[in-house]
Formats: C-alpha cells, structure tokens, sequence
C-alpha cells in the first residue's frame, strides 16, 4: 500500500486491511492498522481513521487528545508528501521497531533484520538486558519505539507526546473516578462487540482478572473464560501457585455464571514437541510462555478468537518501589541499572550508566513527565511498551491479545490515586464494587474468602478472643564495645529471587503482609565482626496460640545455614540465643519461615513481629567448630556435632527423611582415605540437584575447618543443593588449592561422585540429566571431573583450570609437596592423567558431560591458558564442540574473581540445556 504522495510503502498481514484516510483537502493522511476502539463521549459513530482525520484537521492537540481515548493494539499514521509520524497504542501492545540506516520501521525486530542484515548485539554491548534498556534490541541499529512517544520519519527522531500537562484526576472524588473509568470501558466494549470476534478471558485468583471479570459481568454469555492448573501428581511452588488460582476460581464460579475450563499442565508439557518453536524464534524475543501455545492452540481453534488480557493493571499498583519520594534522576538511575543487572559482569558500569542518561535523556525522563511518578511511567514504557508487548507477539501464533484496560485516559485515571491506595488495589476493589460487587468476595490471591479475613482481622492478632498485643517497646540494639548491630533493613527471599528489601533500623523482624506465602523467608542480619568470639541476643515476640502452630518458624542461620528453628506460634517467652565459636567475617541472620499462605491477612504479620535485643559479642580465641544454642523445648537445632556420618559403601543406609526440606544438613562421607564433607539443602521443591565445588580456599579464615563455598545463597537457588568440600583442604595438612589429590594413591573426585549420586537419588533426582554440577577456578575442575563420572550431567564451570600441573607454580608446589610427597609432575601425568588434565580425560569418554564454561579473557591465565587449552582439546576431538561450549566475556574490573552473585544464580537457575 502506497502512503499517499510519500515514497513510503506499507506492506501489512493480508488478514487485516489499514484505513487510509486523507485530511481535509491537503496532502495529508492518516493510517491505522490493528485493532482501534473509541472509548470517548462522542456519540457519533464512526471508523478510527475518519475520527482521527477529522481531529488532524482541527489542530495537534485535538488529535493527540483522541490519542488518549483510543484502545486496542494498534499504530496510527500521520503523513504528508515529505514523511510521517507514528503512534502505538497506550502501553505498546503493538511492538514498534525501526533502523535509521536501513530506512525500515516495522511490528518485530526479527522481520527488520531479515528484511536487511543487522549485527547481532554482544553480552558485552547488553544483549542480556535489551528488553528492559530503553529502545536496545538483539540487533545493532534496530532500535524500538517506546509508548507516549512518536517517531517522526525520514528523520528518525523521537519526542514524548504524553504526559501533556499534569494529572486532571488527582482531584476528582472516588466515585467519580470509578463512573468515568467504566463509562469509557463500556463505551470500548461496545465498538469490540460490532466486530464480531470471539472473546477468551484468562481467569486466576488475582486482582486484575477479577476486575476484567467484574466488568463484563454483563457480557459473560458473550465471553469464554479458562485457567490453568496443575496435574494432581506435580509438586513445585508455581503448581502450589495455580493451585491456588484453581481454588479461588471455583469460588469465583459460584457468584457468577461462566463458560469455564481449567487446562491441567504438567511440567513435560515444556518439552511438547507440537510447540512451533520456529514460529516463536521469528515473531518474539525471549521465551515467556511458549508451552502454553499447543493449548491455545487445541481449545481455540475457531476464527477470531482474542485473548483479553490485563497486564495493563500492573502500572496501577506503585509498582518498582514507586511512592511519595519524588522520582528525581538518581533515584531512576538505581532503579534502570536494578532493572538491567543481566548486564552485570557483561557490558561495563560505565557503558550501562553512560546509556541510561543518554536514554533519559532522549526519552524525555528528566523534565518531561509533570506529576506522574518517574518509576510508574518507566513501568508503562519498559514493562508493558517491551517485556509485555513480546508476550503478546509470542501467543500471536494461536490468537491476538486485547487488553481493555489499554487506554490512556483510564490510565490516567487509575494513576491519579495515592500511592497507598494503589499498592492496596484500592480502585480495582472500587471497580468490583461498583459493577459486581459480590466478586470482592472470594479471596484474591489468597485462600480466605472477605469474611473470613474480616473474623481474623477483628483483633490485632489472629484469635477471636478479643486479645491484642502487648505495647511493642522498638528497642533498636546499641553499638559500642562489646555489643553488635543489626543491618539497617529487612530482606525477603522466596524461591531463591530476593523480592523485596524492607527499610528499616529497628530491630523487628516479621513476615510482611503481602509476601507471607509458603517459603518465603524476611531475614535481619547482625554486622560481621572480625575477629573469633561467641555472640548472644534474645529473640521476643507477643504472641502465641496453639491453633496458629505450622505456621510460621523462626530460624537462626549462620553463614547461609539453618542452625536452629522454632515454631513462632508456640512461644511468646523470650528465647535466648547464643552462637558459639565463630568465626571471623561469619554471617548470622534471624529469620521468619513462612509455612503457609497468609498473605493479605495484617494480623498475620502482627503475629510474627519479634524484636531482637541485648546482643553482645564476647570475643575469644577457639578453634572449636561452631554450634547454636537456644532455650526452647523441642526445637530443632542442626549443628556441627550433630551431622550425618556414613560410610561411602554405605550410602544406601540414608534415607530420604534424613534431609528436611528448607534445612541445610551436614554430612561426612568416610573414604578408605579421608573424610569428604557435604552440606546438602533439600529445597521444597526442585527440578534439578545443582552440586557446587570449592575452588581455593582462605586458610586463616577457615583454620582448616570444612568450607562450603557460596552455601549463603543457598534460598536462592531454586534447587536441590550439594556443596562439595575438598578433603585435602581441611585438617592439619591442609592446602588451599588441592583439586581433589588427597594424596598420590588417592583422588576423592569418584568417591565424591558416588556419594553426590545416591543422595541426588534420595532428593528424587536419579538421572544425570537431572544434575549440574558448578564450579570456579579448581572448583571448575572438580565440577568437571564429577560430571565425566556422571552419564548425561551438565556442566557449568567458570573460569576453570583444565590441567591443574599449568596453575600458578607456588600452587601447585604446595599440593604436591603438602598432599603428593613431592611426586615428580611427569610421573603424575603417565601414573595418573585423568587427575591432571580432566578436559584430556572427557574427551576419552564415549558420552562426554554437557558442559557451558564461562571464561573472563581479561584474566591473563584464562585468557593465556585456560581458554587455548579448551580450544585445542576440542580443534582435537571435534565431537566435544556438539557437547561444550565457551561463552567469554571480558571484565578487567573483575580481577581474578568469577561470575558475581546475580550471574551465577541465573545460570544454576535457568540452565542452558
């Protein structure tokens, strides 16, 4: 399709057809293509493209002003003979990227490209974070279109079109508010319904298709709903989660009639081999849902069926840590670089923080947004204008996406309330109340049901009796000699991602209200000392009822490990803790477990407020292991002199119960040689058993005690944990670099290997397929040297030595004349290779271990060394290249250090296999 007098073409989805329409008399035009509804007060009827001509031929205001009434996903034209400028919808359901250099603008970043070649982006140019970074994409000069922006062409510039003035809302009443946002839903759902489509609406038990519900509650017999959930036989926390959903909307059936299906999922269904993956790889970027697809695809065969969705609702709720503060430059600047630490470790600080001052910059985020908070519209233009308008790209393939809520002037509305009001849902509820009332009913997101939660809200605490709470006396503890401090802040932690960081300096713990779901974790951390000593404190809390117990634990953990734990409902004595024998730099943390749902309950979380006091450090030389003592009655305590003790021809003595879920267990496995420690962590629920190696290890801190190296990250880890300590860095002949040579006669890597595969299969994970092993530096080399043992394993290594005898002299002289009696390293080689150059061996095996190895080239030995060693061996047994792959990034500010934290977590976490 030609663009008026312009040199410009339109070439579109023969399935849907643009309106071009000309403006006035002139040269002027307007295109739109997609979904377009008028959600205004003009009574008139008339198509999107004749309203918007008519309001062009007027003046830019009263266009830009039908701008904001318009729903839908869509882009909107507005051209003469010279060029045009472009529009997308409110949140930019409909993707919009373009290329200045190749004159191409267009609905997917991967038509462009293959339109004309584009280079891919590296790691190091901020591929991982390109979705959440302003306008970057996979592809160098492909940039995207963010919403309440218009690109102008042939110039390719941009400018932010809304806001336009401050929020005209702000002083409208409640009711008031509700009647316009509704008047304009209808009048949109009054255009839909002239289309004829066919109208699908996802269900679950939250907020957000609560109110979409509520809102068609006079259109349900226009309207087919569905939820999925999860097979009976599946255990992990997303099943608990839309188990949940499955519940609350059972509830919700009985209030309202619905043509509803619930879809049972299973976790095979993300290897269905009927997913179009090639589709997917052509029409979005990232995967963000994609097993879902064949059961679109199976249950809504008809034409014209759309999708209603409700992402819009998100920006409703002071989302990204928005409130009253304002939202000035250096609080956006923490929140981008939070937002984008995918980069980390990959593309400079300097380069992020140098892009997002250009991109506030060119997307107007520094003078340009009146009233409205600058973490809400960051929300609307980052979150919905790219993460979600890939979703919607993604679930094309089996049917369109249309969000109601997508209209700017009911954003508008929605943002004009206080930020308590939108972090409570405040005017969602309003919404339900007004239009169905009796859907305020149900729980949402939670299992009580209004009255329910109104019985257990009578009180400050959850009991009928009419009791409350003593006064609460915040004692913060005093610093000064011989006292420690607390951490300012709380942290919450479920299923290894940290959710939120509660400020504070008092010295109460609790389980926040919105985040009290089964296993999550709020955590106050004392400040680290440096020296040995014992620490003691006391741990009050007010409440106490027996009906309440299995609710929530308290749980004392040093160093990442769980040593004491106590069920919070059971006592309202003060508990009196004492921690033994620690060691310098060592973590200790108060935690509250939660054991059920609870969430949105505020006497729950008055329930579980303790306040920890009287803490003082009495420093004293000891090199005792560390233990835990506190003074309650059948609580649970797991400390050093209480660890497993096996044989390795033994292991099948242990049982599964031998490892309590959430509770980090010490085991010994006794060799012919040594003894190997482990420490295992049964999560609640897991997918795969992640088996973590040292690599070197800081003799004066440890004083040759076992070291579980990164075990503090333990609850964010999603899986099963087995951390690997090497026995000939502990006792009295300790070195700090070993890789498994004990001595000449013995390696503990199989024995370690045995032991790693009878306990992975009493955590129920018996295959290789099922375990990853991870490691640094020598901790690379153990890893690997497991997974050689270990048919089908997968292999994450950093920064790894391959043939240890090439590390550093002083090294490698130390393990030889400490741990091998001075054995020459060519007799080492011909007596025993596979303990000296594992990559050497892994290519001998006829299935070698998958393997990802991630190498800093700035590191001078990995660049020099490591890395060419990995590329010989494979240029030699070309059958390792199917098998192993090198990702390399190039961090000099890291030093010698590996991946950081964010980066390791996201590997274990989501494998690349």
């Amino acid at each position: 399709m030609s663009l008026g007098d312009s040199e410009w073409n339109f070439a579109h989805d023969l399935l849907e057809t643009p309106e071009l329409v000309p403006v006035g008399d002139g040269d002027r035009w307007v295109l739109v293509h997609g979904l377009c509804l008028y959600a205004g007060d003009d009574v008139r009827d008339m198509a999107p493209a004749q309203r918007l001509a008519e309001a062009a031929a007027t003046d830019e205001s009263s266009f830009l002003d039908l701008l904001d009434v318009l729903g839908g996903r869509h882009v909107v034209l507005l051209g003469t003979a010279d060029g045009y400028s472009l529009y997308q919808d409110a949140t930019g359901m409909r993707s919009v990227y373009f290329s200045p250099a190749a004159e191409l603008v267009g609905s997917h970043v991967n038509l462009l490209t293959r339109i004309r070649s584009h280079s891919p982006r590296s790691d190091a140019e901020g591929r991982r974070g390109c979705l959440r970074a302003w306008d970057r994409t996979p592809f160098l000069g492909i940039r995207a279109l963010l919403p309440n922006h218009r690109l102008k062409v042939p110039m390719f510039g941009v400018d932010r079109f809304f806001p336009r003035c401050n929020n005209p809302y702000r002083k409208w009443s409640t009711a008031d508010r509700v009647v316009k946002y509704v008047s304009m839903w209808e009048r949109q759902w009054k255009e839909f319904l002239y289309l004829g489509l066919d109208p699908a609406l996802s269900v679950t038990g939250g907020h957000d298709s609560r109110t979409n519900l509520a809102l068609l509650s006079n259109h349900t017999d226009e309207i087919r709903t569905f939820t999925y959930t999860a097979a009976k036989e599946v255990e992990s926390n997303w099943a608990d989660s839309v188990r949940l959903d499955e519940k609350i909307v059972r509830d919700i059936k009985k209030c309202i009639n619905l043509d509803h299906r619930f879809f049972i999922t299973r976790p095979s269904d993300r290897k269905n081999p009927s997913i179009p993956r090639e589709l997917i790889a052509q029409n979005t970027v990232g995967n963000h849902g994609s097993w879902l697809l064949p059961y679109y695809l199976k249950h809504f065969k008809e034409d014209h069926v759309i999708h209603i969705r409700g992402n819009t609702y998100g920006v409703y709720k002071a989302p990204w840590g928005a409130g009253d503060a304002e939202s000035g430059n250096t609080n956006l600047r923490n929140l981008y670089m939070t937002i984008t630490k995918s980069d980390r470790g990959f593309e400079t600080r300097e380069s992020r923080e140098q892009h997002f001052q250009e991109g506030a910059k060119e997307w107007q985020y520094n003078n340009g947004l009146y009233d409205y908070h600058g973490s809400e519209v960051l929300y609307w233009e980052l979150r919905l204008g790219r993460w979600a308008s890939e979703i919607y790209n993604e679930t094309d393939i089996a049917f369109p996406s249309f969000d109601p809520t997508n209209v700017r002037r009911m954003l508008e509305v929605a943002l004009s309330f206080t930020f308590e009001q939108k972090a409570a849902k405040f005017f969602q509820s309003e919404i339900i109340n007004s239009t169905y009332p009796i859907l305020n009913f149900p729980g949402k997101n939670q299992s009580e049901n209004l009255y329910e939660q109104n019985r257990n809200n009578n009180g400050q605490i959850p009991d009928l009796t009419g009791k409350t709470p003593k006064p609460r006396n915040p004692s913060a503890i005093d610093t000064g000699k011989g006292l420690l401090a607390l951490e300012t802040g709380m942290t919450v932690v479920r299923d290894g991602e940290v959710v939120d960081w509660v400020p504070t300096d008092s010295s109460d713990l609790y389980m926040p209200t919105n985040h009290f779901v089964t296993r999550t974790v709020s955590a106050r951390m004392f400040a680290t000392t440096n020296s040995h000593g014992s620490l003691t404190f006391t741990v009050e809390s007010d409440y106490a009822k027996h009906a309440a117990r299995g609710t929530w634990f308290y749980q004392i953990s040093v160093d990442g490990t769980v040593r004491a734990r106590w069920d919070g409902a059971l006592r309202n004595q003060p508990v009196h803790v004492t921690v033994s024998d620690m060691r310098p730099a060592s973590t200790v943390e108060v935690q509250t477990l939660a054991l059920r749902d609870r969430r949105a309950i505020r006497s729950w979380e008055s329930a579980t407020r303790a306040r920890i006091v009287n803490a003082v450090f009495m420093e004293h030389d000891s090199a005792a292991a560390l233990s835990v003592g506190i003074d309650v009655p059948g609580a649970i305590l797991e400390s050093s002199p209480e660890k497993l003790t096996v044989s390795v021809d033994g292991l099948n003595q242990l049982t599964t119960s031998d490892f309590k879920p959430e509770m980090p267990q010490r085991i010994d496995v006794i060799t012919s040689h040594c003894v190997i420690p482990l420490l295992v962590i049964r999560r609640a629920s897991a997918r795969r058993t992640v088996i973590l190696c040292n690599g070197p290890v800081d003799l004066n801190r440890t004083s040759g005690l076992p070291e579980f190296q990164r075990s503090g990250w333990w609850p964010e880890i999603a899986h099963h944990q087995i951390y690997v300590c090497d026995p000939a860095t502990v006792g009295q002949d300790a070195v700090s670099i070993a890789w498994g040579q004990y001595s000449p006669e013995y390696w503990s890597v199989p024995d370690t290997a045995r032991a790693i595969s009878a306990i992975s299969h009493l955590l129920g994970h018996p295959d290789g397929a099922q375990r990853t092993y991870f490691g640094s530096s020598a901790g690379g080399f153990t890893a690997l040297g497991l997974a050689a043992l270990d048919t089908e394993a997968h292999a994450v290594i950093n920064n790894a030595q391959f043939d240890w005898t090439n590390w550093y002299p002083t090294a490698v002289d130390a393990a030889r004349r400490n741990r091998l009696r001075s054995i020459s390293l060519s007799e080492l080689h011909h007596r025993h290779r596979e303990r000296v150059d594992v990559l050497h061996w892994i290519a001998t095996l006829q299935t070698p271990p998958r393997v990802d190895y991630w190498v800093n080239t700035a590191i001078q030995h990995d660049g020099d060394v490591s890395l060419p060693h990995f590329e010989r061996t494979i240029a030699e047994y070309p059958h390792l290249s199917e098998r192993m792959t090198s990702w390399r990034y190039h961090d000099k500010n890291a030093g010698s250090a590996p991946l950081g934290k964010p980066e390791t977590i996201d590997l274990l976490n989501n494998p690349r296999i």
